[in-house]
């Protein structure tokens, strides 16, 4: 097994390959992020005795959801250490680590996770330099459509709940059958490869018989079982839909492109790129405070690096950025 990386300031994308070094999974870390296996000083600022969990602050207006089966007050401060990382509708999952800290210990970031947290045997993974398909293949990964058999295509759609994943003949004149078999391979990869987890619901084309169900889900475990994410695939619902659940640690490629910290390094790439052409930048309201925040240092080495110093205009007509350029 592979992985390579992409480093761009405080950003690292990751791609882990399989034995042929063909790209099978994708994922995006950020210094500034709440990632899988970073360890915080956090706050208790909600009790819930019932569920015996918590909420905790752990600084930059950010919190974490957290079990404990030893009793916590609100104010007190302890060790948290990431155990799912936040996505789309919902914040990052932690666990308690170590005894109660002194009141005075400052809330935030203590030490960044590893890249590969959360992967078994990474002694067994080695590094290859980045190369251009790779790219390739993480656009593919984020196209809600994926075209296979003559036609037909898979439609990625996402939810608060779940994940859903439609099976459409389109333009295929296949069989039905043989449609749905290619598809079953295609989702269980491409599953992997977005990093989907959670509730997954997939609509096969047409009626399914029991011996088409078996087969079906026979296909697309032979590829889940590549991944080291635990998966169960529940069966067919009384809707007709195919229903699995993947163990979710990590953010999908998705939801982790969909962030404001995601935006801000998409509005980076294009600054560092013609820095000295640039006069101002104007950014919605929720960039500029994530920028003079949570990226402030971030922000401060693309100033660094443009050599002059560009303005940041905070602008409520704004949905994301617009770089101004210099006449």
């Amino acid at each position: 097994m592979f992985y390579a990386i992409k480093s761009f300031l405080s950003q690292i994308t990751v791609a882990l390959l399989d034995s042929d070094k063909k790209p099978f999974t994708f994922y995006t870390i950020r210094t500034e992020d709440v990632n899988l296996s970073d360890i915080y000083v956090g706050q208790i600022t909600q009790k819930m005795p019932e569920l015996k969990a918590f909420f905790a602050d752990i600084g930059n207006g950010r919190s974490v959801y957290l079990s404990s089966k030893q009793p916590l007050e609100i104010g007190q401060r302890i060790n948290i250490c990431i155990i799912k990382e936040p996505r789309l509708g919902k914040i990052a999952e932690g666990k308690r680590k170590g005894n109660v800290l002194q009141p005075q210990t400052p809330v935030g970031l203590v030490q960044k996770g590893d890249f590969l947290a959360g992967i078994p045997d990474t002694e067994d993974y080695q590094q290859l330099e980045w190369f251009d398909e790779l790219d390739d293949a993480i656009n593919e990964s984020s196209d809600i459509f994926v075209s296979f058999a003559d036609g037909a295509r898979l439609i990625f759609e996402r939810t608060h709940a779940f994940h859903s994943i439609d099976v459409d003949s389109h333009t295929s004149l296949l069989p039905m059958d043989k449609i749905n078999q290619i598809a079953a391979k295609i989702i269980g990869s491409e599953i992997i490869k977005r990093n989907l987890s959670g509730n997954i619901i997939i609509d096969f084309i047409g009626q399914k018989r029991k011996s088409d169900v078996g087969e079906l889900k026979n296909i697309m475990s032979r590829e889940l079982f590549k991944s080291p994410v635990q998966y169960q695939i529940m069966g067919i619902s009384p809707m007709g839909n195919l229903e699995l659940r993947r163990k979710r640690l990590r953010a999908s490629f998705a939801d982790s492109s969909k962030t404001t910290s995601s935006t801000a390094f998409k509005m980076f790439e294009e600054i560092v790129k013609n820095p000295t052409d640039i006069s101002s930048v104007r950014v919605s309201l929720t960039l500029y405070a994530h920028l003079t925040s949570i990226l402030q240092n971030t922000w401060n080495q693309v100033q660094m690096k443009t050599g002059d110093k560009i303005r940041l205009i905070a602008d409520t007509q704004t949905d994301t950025f617009n770089i101004e350029y210099k006449k």
